[in-house]
């Protein structure tokens, strides 16, 4: 897939910042990221150089470790978080921002959730657009009151199938 590709990546910053990484670290690192997150992460392997199935396997991993860590820690996080914007200076900033975020993350999915339950939010977080994926997915399930396994599997599953789509649309365009 990536065979003649000619593409600069040292030309976007954050690439160019990374770019003496070695590109599974670099892989690892994005999957990890809000906004990146494994489903572009997979892409961004290819065009290191990886070949798709290692890039697909490392954003795979990264995906069990990301949506494992959200599972256990995202009510943990939203009780910090809400107890700091009652305090002053960027902490509090901080904290209402994230506020904001969470609120308009389980806007945004209720629909599908109300609707069809669990698979309203896989989804949601397969969609491979702004504002949905893994972290929107886990702050809308704080509001939605999905936990434990079923929020495990929903971001699990939605993950995989948006880096399937990702994917998809990749080798149709490279």
């Amino acid at each position: 897939m990536n065979e003649g590709l000619a593409f600069n990546y040292t030309s976007i910053p954050l690439m160019n910042t990374i770019s003496s990484l070695p590109p599974e670290i670099v892989v690892i690192i994005l999957s990890l990221m809000p906004g990146v997150e494994p489903r572009y992460a997979v892409v961004v392997g290819v065009i290191l150089g990886l070949g798709f199935y290692e890039s697909l396997l490392l954003s795979l991993l990264s995906l069990i470790i990301l949506s494992t860590l959200l599972t256990l820690f995202i009510g943990y996080i939203d009780k910090v978080l809400a107890s700091l914007t009652a305090s002053k200076g960027v902490l509090s900033k901080i904290a209402i921002l994230y506020m904001k975020i969470r609120s308009r993350s389980a806007s945004r999915a209720r629909r599908s959730v109300e609707k069809w339950g669990l698979l309203g939010l896989i989804g949601f977080i397969a969609i491979p657009l702004p504002a949905t994926g893994v972290y929107t997915g886990a702050l809308a399930s704080l509001i939605l009151g999905i936990r434990g396994l079923k929020l495990l599997g929903a971001l699990i599953l939605g993950g995989v199938i948006s880096m399937i789509i990702t994917s998809i649309m990749t080798n149709i365009i490279l």
